[in-house]
């Protein structure tokens, strides 16, 4: 338990110092994404306010921000993500994201929790399959870490 009385050990996150949240932010999320977002910040509010976080984004494109604060990620999440549109680079996200988690807890890094938040299925992969994705979450689990997935209007 962290020793500034905060009765939330690591909270969400278990054991793990660290959260790597993937956010859906492909078309069809449109219609979501005032719930997807208020969820998202309901899981970050349950960390510990030291663990660090990192939030990425997929669609047609892909993209990470820099480790942040607990505080941080939730103002990113709020207010500096981008809005919903285009298609969905789930396999390409969980390759190229949760695969740089991976190695970096096979290199002995902090334990991490990934939560991967989509709609849906993917649509326009151009470099992983299913089957490497689902390797890297294996290589994942496998170091320690922890990947959720969480299925919204599924």
């Amino acid at each position: 338990m962290p020793a500034r009385g905060d009765d939330r050990s690591p909270g969400f996150a278990g054991e793990h110092a660290e959260m790597h949240v993937l956010l859906d932010r492909s078309g069809s999320i449109r219609t979501l994404d005032a719930s997807l977002r208020q969820g998202v910040d309901e899981v970050l509010g349950e960390l510990a306010s030291d663990a660090r976080v990192r939030v990425s984004t997929f669609a047609s494109t892909l993209t990470t921000a820099a480790g942040m604060s607990v505080a941080e990620a939730r103002v990113h999440v709020a207010e500096g993500v981008p809005a919903p549109g285009g298609t969905t680079r789930l396999y390409d996200a969980v390759g190229e994201f949760v695969g740089a988690d991976a190695r970096r807890l096979e290199e002995g890094g902090a334990s991490t929790t990934i939560v991967i938040v989509t709609d849906g299925l993917d649509t326009a992969s151009q470099v992983h399959d299913e089957a490497s994705a689902r390797a890297v979450v294996g290589r994942v689990r496998a170091a320690g870490g922890r990947v959720l997935f969480v299925g919204c209007n599924m």
